[in-house]
């Protein structure tokens, strides 16, 4: 494990997902206040949808602030869990697994489905594939190196997760080794369940790069405007996400750090782990400043880093350390 080993970014890579969906907006393709209905019509796909379970009235706004009432498609356990075993794929066979009808939009509910369907907006309105676009819109311009699996390959020293063994044996460690599949094979099921919501990979100078492009007013990921929408959707009221009371926005968290003795410092970013890898992604505009943890684990034992109530876990901790250090000087 180094600086430059690459790493898969979980739901992180939602702060892409929304990015280019602020830019789309803002080359006025549509606007946040249309429906689904209205940005997927003509979609090959969007027909075969269950318009009980998928709300065709849903709005873009609603999609990226996860208020928009959609069922959960990780919720049918048996479905995702073919994905792994199917011989072809496609994005829109995510959202056919939803199982169960929508709800009223407005109410905070951190879900996938909402991502799938981003994404497919994205392809469909952007006429090319979402990695083509992420490349052309960031990563080249941003000099970023990341992939999206499963339609770019996984780098070979990608860290391997680690993590509980089970079922495949007792205990904890490399959970490939453990298991009767190669690295490739566990990620070409992983990148499907997680598309495009939490399947990127990239290194944490890369996702640093991100990060303050995209929150600092130095960088150059969003126009101004699109950088005004982004961080205007923090306004909302606070709701409870990952144990802590913070601001939910278009795929961006707002959230306070505290350190004894020391003071606060305000942070934006977003969180992801799953599949044996955690992520943090947080800047703070004060410092002018992002910080990146990458780990191949969940980093579910606590320590006395993560004491503090405000922190909750690990990635959080070791964050507030850093800015508080920084601060200080």
């Amino acid at each position: 494990m180094t600086a430059s080993t690459p790493i898969p970014i979980g739901s992180t890579s939602k702060t892409f997902v929304s990015a280019l969906i602020l830019t789309q907006i803002e080359q006025g393709l549509y606007e946040v206040t249309d429906s689904l209905g209205q940005v997927l019509s003509g979609h090959p796909d969007y027909e075969s949808f269950d318009k009980s379970k998928i709300n065709a009235d849903v709005t873009v706004a609603q999609m990226l602030s996860m208020r928009s009432g959609l069922p959960n498609f990780n919720d049918n356990r048996d479905g995702t869990s073919g994905l792994f075993k199917s011989a072809t794929w496609k994005p829109a066979d995510n959202i056919n697994l939803v199982q169960d009808a929508f709800v009223e939009t407005g109410a905070f509910d951190y879900n996938d489905t909402n991502l799938v369907l981003l994404g497919l907006i994205a392809e469909f309105q952007g006429g090319q594939s979402l990695g083509e676009l992420y490349r052309q819109t960031f990563f080249d311009p941003l000099g970023i190196s990341a992939v999206l699996p499963p339609h770019d390959g996984v780098p070979s020293d990608t860290a391997h997760p680690y993590g509980d063994l089970a079922p495949f044996a007792e205990g904890f460690g490399n959970i490939v080794e453990a298991a009767p599949y190669d690295l490739d094979h566990y990620w070409l099921g992983q990148s499907r369940i997680r598309w495009p919501c939490c399947g990127l990979i990239s290194t944490p100078e890369n996702l640093a790069r991100w990060g303050y492009n995209l929150y600092s007013t130095n960088g150059s990921a969003l126009t101004e405007p699109a950088q005004a929408m982004l961080l205007e959707s923090l306004l909302s009221d606070p709701v409870m996400y990952q144990g802590v009371m913070q601001n939910y926005g278009y795929m961006t968290t707002q959230r306070t750090y505290e350190w004894s003795g020391t003071g606060t410092i305000a942070t934006v970013g977003h969180p992801g782990a799953g599949g044996g890898y955690s992520t943090l992604m947080r800047y703070a505009p004060e410092l002018d400043l992002t910080v990146v943890v990458l780990a191949n684990s969940l980093l579910q034992v606590p320590g006395t880093c993560s004491a503090d109530a405000t922190h909750r876990d690990v990635r959080n901790c070791l964050a507030a350390r850093i800015f508080a250090a920084y601060a200080q000087h």
